[in-house]
């Protein structure tokens, strides 16, 4: 499952959540991609991927958006690989400076 968002960026941007997993059988695995259109075709740049997402406990991110993306409106899609709803985000928020 894909689920994206549009924002206008400023300069020096960090993208910045909590995820966790809910499922007992195994690993979860979530990829951020981003991309200057909301067309999902173009998510092709990953700017963050974690392959076993722990279980039961919230782990703060921290992504360092790439400059090249300062002063754009981008969109964020996030990726949960695995079958269903297993994978928990919280606290989505990007932060940047004005220039």
């Amino acid at each position: 499952m894909v689920n994206y968002f549009g924002i206008e960026l400023l300069s020096e941007n960090q993208l910045t959540f909590y995820i966790k997993s809910t499922w007992s059988g195994g690993l979860q695995n979530c990829t951020v991609y981003i991309s200057t259109s909301s067309d999902q075709s173009s998510f092709t740049e990953v700017i963050y991927e974690k392959i076993g997402v722990e279980q039961a406990q919230w782990n703060e991110v921290i992504v360092d958006i790439p400059a090249a993306y300062n002063n754009e409106t981008v969109y964020l899609a996030f990726r949960n690989h695995a079958a269903g709803d297993a994978l928990l985000l919280d606290d989505i928020s990007i932060s940047g400076k004005n220039m």
